[in-house]
């Protein structure tokens, strides 16, 4: 579960989780590369107006970190509005910050199973 804490206009963004990788994410046209690794679970959250805390259980995931746990929040795709141009189908402005920088703000990661150490299952 990723617990967010958060300052927003309505919206959706997408929640993404990795393990064990260390920056430089993407795929490149102009250099070529194609590092994007699929992500080890992700889903999507409504964002509501205002400010509030929100939880978004990521199902599915069972893998392992050795080193880090990377957690990417990002927009999807804002709210339908008109445009000055009077197109339907433009993007309308959206805002949102995760806050988690203070003791108020308690955004974090909880996890459902952590084996005991020398065990890889949280099954007996």
């Amino acid at each position: 579960t990723v617990s967010l804490q958060y300052l927003s206009t309505p919206g959706q963004v997408d929640i993404r989780i990795w393990t064990d990788k260390f920056g430089l994410l993407c795929d490149s046209n102009l250099s070529g590369s194609a590092e994007y690794p699929e992500p080890a679970g992700e889903t999507t959250l409504d964002l509501p107006f205002g400010q509030m805390g929100l939880d978004a259980v990521i199902e599915g995931v069972d893998v392992r970190a050795t080193q880090n746990l990377m957690v990417q929040v990002s927009p999807s795709v804002a709210a339908t509005a008109p445009s000055p141009a009077g197109d339907v189908d433009a993007y309308g402005p959206f805002v949102a910050r995760v806050l988690y920088d203070s003791t108020l703000f308690n955004s974090g990661v909880t996890f459902t199973c952590i084996p005991p150490k020398g065990k890889s299952s949280c099954t007996p």
